[in-house]
């Protein structure tokens, strides 16, 4: 008899109330008499017996109107074993009824609503049991409950349910029709036995979801890093089971700090909430303690929590979600078979009650010198000569009375070691030292130790340390080469270790349980060896790299004199005044080719034809091929028209083009809108809120207008009423160097400011209908864009951005016309000398070379050159000035040819790129301006020493931007849905394209064009229509797709753009760009990665037929995109997406851990 499963009547959510009374008075009497619970009865007792206890917590699975859970609960088993009970069910009817009929009776049973098949339990049971509700269930949805009543109980699963047959067919249409008149029983009742199981068929559904005595995962150890990735596998349904050898709870030498990157991961895990349960204690900065110095450091705000109360809760979150957990339970992993499965022994070898499980995958947590692998040669750690040991201890509150660790962690260096007291929950100290071991190899106690420590550092001794508990740890620094073998993945400590610094060490083991918690879940269904190298490398990518810096402090804090020397350096730093905390830029939404900006520039001219030519060659060696200006309606490609209405063709009534008024009137409409996405992107980059801004420098040369865009800054950010203001105006391509001055000097006379300066030029309105050939350079070079910088004094800096050393100005001999810039009537005019190469070539050598020599710098030693892109000869001139090597100016060019010169803002422009790419080694930032002026300022790194303090500092991932590409019906939304499920945000063009598309100005260029007729009835546009347009075979549908697209992409460019940048400002790691022509609509070299979705064409014909296209319709929305095999070769990844939708997410959890996390988690 065959298998077929049919909706039944009772599973319809809109069945008529009281039909489904009926049904359930029906369902009740036949439970009545199969005697049902009478066989469970006996069972339970039976699980009761084998594990001696007297009391059992039962959950009934689709409980319906609670019969059998209220049966259950009524009385004792044998024995007098209570039960206590709960049900769950999907259904809100049911579970109506299930409560009304409990409180009738007065039952002590308890229900609540679940869905069973899509969420995990809320908590775990001793046994949780289903009956009569298997037989509902598709076979892939049967795994899943079974997995998931796996999770949730500790003792048993029992399931009770029908038994496909013929004979037991008839036995349910005749029995449903004598034991209830209830036709919706009459109708299921027949349907559920076609639909139930054979036992074998049971059986095997049992194996698959490991009800085969194997688990998914046996994770040893309950530390951060067990805990955390027991509750990730058990939230995905898997059965785990958690090994701790100590009893819980427990203490643990650490110093509970919990930093920025810790902290997330609680927050990915939906975990955030445990640390406000805990009491966690929050912390912003370090006091140092060496050689009788003391410095008071800023570091990024953490949390502090003792490792018993967070490692407590962790642990009963997991068991929340069905994890079984075992404490004062030594495990040991045994030799690998090669099989299936790796055994784990449980117990101590020599115990009677040490036994033997097997599980799919074991995950070793189990922290220094990881004891569950002694039997395995092969993974044994390599120990540091010179390692020291860890001590630790919890002192009560109020203990200490020289340290003062409720106004910042302490940290005492000397020469037996350096020891940390941290503020945590309820007021207690967290005390974690590491120290040498010939320390305590007199016999010294812990307590003296840890005073003469605080006695090296000149740190008085506090009398209760000696009244602590102290507990101590094996070696520290251990590093094991192997982190993977068969079915076995080794995490947190257990795969490696370094002394930490303010929290690297939790950090570093919650975010490696997080990638190994996905890793591990892909080796569960299907384990092979590149499982194994996958979590090597994986592991090495994402954790070994912060384990490197802490390394470097490590050893940097084993030696106190060094370490007071980096404390004198670290004050000198600081004193040194202002540091630039974080660079924003914006630009227009429009751009413009060179080559159409020199046909525009043509066709609005009244010019010679020498003047054209002369023209055609200026715009051609500009050295630029697109620039940005908000005159611009629309973006244009290579060969379109430029589309702008501002500048009208020359005539005899209009020789020279907008008045200067009307050019400022443009001016006070676009500029303060830059000016606000610069600086709102300045101040994410900084992490600092717009309240926090001291004093605002802003900077101009292009145009004026009071109250001017700072009071729009003020009012729209916002910042403070009474934010000090400061406008540095007209000083031309310099200006925002002469900005910097200004921020710096208010920085270093207060070292608390935080100071903003926003540059702001729209160059673009100053166009010159004048053909002289100075006039020509101009118009050639200048676009729009603004840049905005955080500057922050001393007690305010972060201490990882680029401290400002010093600022330089001369003005060349005999230069005063070089460079000029006069306010016009009909704009501001530009007079640009052919003289300015051979004046930089004669200026700058000399006293660049004077100025660096000063700091002990020669031009040899500076790292980056931002250089303001003047134009190319400006460059060269630079370059050959100074000597420069070919590369030492790329950064620069690359501005220029990108955006063209944006006067004031570009150098901030070139800065930011030299600092991403090459890091803040020594660097020179150089602009020209009228006068001839030069202006510079050195950016040099903090002393070594500063940056060692900060290397362990969380750092800020950049926003990951993930292309997603593909032929049509490929698969990329289901893709992008499964990222999405991994912490991504999609965004997705064909929305912002709908939006686009219903914009009323939109909608009536399209009428225009098309006719009404391409509107629907409620005045919304036709897709089917629009497609019919622009895809079909007709000579016009190029033009029209064409037209189309230029209408629609920059209002898609410009919302994708916004997206993006909330998103990242918003803390956002990973955004995916769902975009069907990404590579077309040049959106690739926007992305860090583009990935490729791969399916057979057949498949795809298949699920464009599900759409309703027909083959010619896909064959013409295809050709009108790049080749399929074309986009697979531009592409950084490809994945397959010709099998079922597990297979699929499998491929994309494979690439999210090899590809996305490593770059985000490290």
């Amino acid at each position: 008899m065959q298998r077929v499963l049919s909706p039944e009547w009772l599973d319809d959510p809109s069945i008529d109330e009281d039909l489904h009374t009926a049904a359930h008075a029906g369902l009740r009497r036949i439970n009545a008499w199969s005697q049902t619970s009478r066989f469970l009865r006996r069972a339970l007792a039976q699980v009761a017996n084998r594990r001696g206890v007297s009391s059992l917590s039962v959950l009934d699975v689709a409980c319906g109107s609670g019969d059998l859970a209220r049966t259950l609960a009524a009385r004792p088993l044998r024995g007098g074993v209570r039960l206590t009970v709960e049900g769950c069910d999907i259904s809100p009817q049911a579970i109506s009824q299930a409560r009304d009929l409990a409180e009738r009776i007065d039952s002590p049973t308890t229900f609540y609503q679940h869905d069973a098949i899509r969420a995990a339990f809320p908590k775990s049971y001793d046994v949780v049991l289903c009956t009569l509700f298997l037989h509902h269930l598709t076979d892939t949805e049967a795994v899943t409950l079974l997995r998931r009543m796996a999770a949730a109980c500790t003792s048993a699963v029992m399931v009770d349910d029908l038994v496909r047959s013929r004979a037991g067919y008839w036995l349910a249409w005749t029995g449903c029709r004598l034991l209830s008149r209830c036709p919706v029983v009459h109708n299921d009742g027949p349907v559920s036995v076609e639909g139930a199981f054979r036992p074998d068929e049971a059986l095997g559904l049992a194996a698959q979801a490991g009800l085969d005595g194997v688990w998914d995962a046996v994770v040893i150890g309950a530390g951060l890093a067990g805990a955390a990735a027991s509750y990730q596998l058990a939230q995905r349904g898997r059965r785990v089971l958690l090994v701790e050898a100590k009893p819980f709870p427990r203490g643990k030498v650490c110093g509970g700090c919990l930093n920025a990157r810790a902290i997330d991961v609680f927050q990915q895990l939906g975990l955030g909430g445990l640390l406000e349960e805990a009491g966690a204690a929050p912390y912003e900065r370090m006091q140092l303690h060496a050689g009788g110095r003391s410095l008071v450091m800023p570091i990024p705000q953490g949390l502090a929590v003792t490792r018993q109360t967070i490692d407590q809760l962790l642990v009963d979150a997991a068991v929340g979600v069905g994890v079984r957990f075992v404490d004062a339970a030594p495990a040991q992993v045994l030799p690998a078979n090669d099989g299936d499965t790796r055994g784990v022994r449980i117990g101590s070898p020599h115990a009677l009650n040490a036994t033997t499980v097997q599980a799919r995958v074991v995950l070793a947590c189990d922290g220094l010198g990881r004891p569950s692998l002694t039997d395995l040669r092969e993974m044994q750690p390599q120990v540091s000569n010179n390692s020291r040991i860890g001590l630790g201890a919890v002192l009560p509150a109020s203990a200490l009375h020289k340290l003062r660790p409720a106004d910042a962690l302490q940290m005492v260096v000397g020469r037996d070691g350096y020891v940390g007291f941290s503020l945590c929950e309820e007021g207690r100290i967290s005390v974690a030292a590491a120290i040498d071991r010939r320390a305590l190899t007199d016999g010294a106690k812990p307590a003296k130790v840890i005073a003469g420590i605080l006695k090296q550092a000149g740190v008085a001794p506090e009398e209760a340390l000696d009244q602590a508990s102290w507990r101590g740890t094996r070696p520290l620094s251990q590093r094991c080469g192997t982190v993977a073998a068969h079915r076995l993945l080794l995490v947190g400590d257990a795969a490696g270790y370094v002394e930490p610094f303010t929290g690297e060490g939790m950090a570093a083991a919650l975010e490696g349980s997080l990638l190994a918690g996905r890793i591990a879940d892909q080796a569960i269904d299907r384990w092979s060896p590149r499982i194994a190298s996958q979590w090597q490398s994986t592991y090495t990518r994402a954790v070994r790299s912060r384990q490197r810096a802490c390394s470097r402090l490590a050893w940097l804090l084993r030696r106190p004199r060094l370490t007071r020397l980096a404390m004198r350096l670290v004050e000198r730093d600081r004193r040194m005044g202002a540091s630039i905390d974080g660079i924003g830029l914006a630009l227009p939404e429009h751009w413009v080719t060179q080559a159409d900006a020199t046909q525009h520039a043509l066709a609005t001219s009244r010019a010679t034809n020498g003047q054209r030519n002369f023209a055609e060659r200026v715009y051609q060696n500009a050295g630029i091929m697109s620039r940005h200006s908000v005159l611009l309606e629309a973006s244009s490609e290579v060969g379109e028209p430029v589309r702008q209405s501002y500048y009208d063709p020359a005539s005899e009534q209009n020789p020279n083009g907008p008045s200067t008024a009307d050019r400022m009137e443009s001016y006070r409409a676009n500029a303060s809108v830059l000016a606000h996405r610069a600086a709102a992107d300045a101040l994410a980059d900084a992490g600092v809120a717009a309240e926090q801004v001291t004093q605002l420098v802003t900077v101009s040369c292009s145009g004026f207008y009071a109250p001017g865009f700072d009071i729009s800054l003020i009012q729209g950010l916002p910042l403070a009423a009474g934010v000090g203001r400061t406008h540095v105006g007209f000083m031309g391509c310099h200006g925002a160097l002469n900005g910097l001055r200004v921020a710096r000097s208010l920085a270093e006379a207060d070292p608390s400011a935080t100071v903003l300066l926003v540059a702001v030029e729209l160059c673009s309105l100053h166009y010159q209908y004048d053909w002289t050939p100075q006039r020509i350079v101009s118009n050639s070079l200048f676009a729009d864009g603004a840049a905005a910088l955080v500057v922050r004094g001393a007690d305010a800096a972060s201490g990882g951005g680029l401290p400002i050393r010093d600022n330089w100005s001369h003005v060349a001999d005999n230069s005063a016309d070089a460079m000029t810039w006069n306010i016009g009537d009909h704009g501001f005019e530009m007079t640009l000398s052919p003289e300015v190469p051979g004046l930089i070539d004669q200026t700058l050598p000399p006293r660049m070379d004077e100025w660096l020599a000063r700091h002990d710098l020669t031009v040899a030693d500076v790292q980056n050159w931002a250089v303001h892109p003047g134009g190319p000869k400006i460059l060269e001139a630079c370059e050959s000035a100074l000597k420069l090597p070919p590369s030492a100016l790329s950064a620069s060019r690359a501005t220029l040819s990108k955006y063209g010169n944006m006067s004031s803002p570009t150098v901030l422009f070139v800065l930011k790129e030299l600092l991403q790419s090459h890091g803040a080694g020594p660097t020179v930032m150089l602009g020209f301006g009228p006068g001839l002026a030069i202006e510079s300022a050195l950016g040099s790194p903090a002393s070594l020493a500063l940056r060692l303090l900060v290397a362990c500092r969380p750092q800020k991932t950049a926003l990951l931007t993930i292309g997603l590409i593909g032929g049509i019906a490929s698969g990329k939304s289901t893709v992008a849905q499964l990222l999405a499920e991994e912490g991504a945000v999609v965004l997705d063009a064909d929305r912002f394209a709908h939006q686009a598309l219903a914009e009323p100005g939109v909608l009536a260029q399209l009428s225009e064009r098309w006719g009404p007729g391409i509107l629907d009835a409620d005045g919304a546009l036709d897709r089917r229509q629009v497609a019919k347009r622009v895809f079909d075979d007709s000579p016009d549908a190029a033009d029209e797709r064409r037209f189309l697209e230029q209408l629609v992409h920059p209002r898609v460019r410009a919302k994708l753009k916004q997206a993006i940048a909330d998103h990242a400002a918003s803390g956002g790691s990973v955004a995916v760009l769902d975009i069907p022509l990404l590579i077309e609509a040049g959106w690739a070299a926007d992305c860090d990665l583009v990935l490729f979705v791969d399916s057979d064409p057949d498949q795809r014909r298949a699920r464009a037929a599900q759409r309703g296209w027909g083959s010619g319709e896909l064959a013409q929305r295809e050709a009108a995109q790049l080749p399929i095999a074309e986009k697979r070769l531009r592409a950084d990844h490809v994945i397959d997406n010709d099998g079922d939708l597990e297979s699929l997410r499998r491929s994309v959890e494979a690439f999210w851990c090899n590809e996305v996390a490593p770059r985000v988690s490290g």
